[in-house]
């Protein structure tokens, strides 16, 4: 009995010898600091890069918004100079450029202008377009500058 007791004794290590082991493995307090320095800055880039397309989207957006409340004002009846007041009067931004083109064309040949005044065939009245158009150079973060462009096409008539 006592030899098997001998035998695994002999299994455990005694503490010192065990210490002295643990202290030629390298210890692992601070890898996950080094990992994260090692990755921040790639984070930091992806972060900054996310929020700049997002605010170039919300821009994008606010473009698109005026464009619409301009369709109103053509939809209601206004002329050019009142819709891209219209415009100008519902933005805060001062840097978006608007251009608002009145168009006509006849049913039977859509995509020709013409005059307004001009009578179509079979007595038709002309088709009056209006085209809005926005744009504002976007001052990005990472990226270039970019223009954001908008554009739309209301047929009032």
């Amino acid at each position: 009995m006592k030899s098997k007791r001998m035998c695994c004794s002999m299994r455990f290590s005694p503490p010192v010898v065990h210490h002295r082991l643990s202290d030629l493995i390298p210890s692992e307090h601070g890898a996950s600091a080094i990992e994260f320095a090692l990755l921040a800055p790639f984070l930091i880039v992806a972060l900054l890069g996310t929020v700049d397309v997002g605010r170039a989207l919300t821009e994008h957006m606010i473009i698109g918004s005026l464009l619409r409340t301009g369709a109103q004002g053509a939809i209601a009846g206004r002329n050019g100079p009142e819709i891209e007041n219209i415009i100008r009067a519902s933005n805060k931004d001062t840097l978006v450029a608007v251009n608002v083109v009145r168009i006509c064309t006849c049913p039977e040949s859509a995509p020709l202008s013409m005059q307004c005044g001009t009578t179509c065939a079979g007595s038709a009245p002309t088709n009056i377009h209006y085209s809005l158009t926005a744009q504002k150079l976007y001052n990005s973060i990472f990226l270039s500058d970019i223009y954001l462009s908008r554009r739309l096409q209301v047929q009032v008539r």
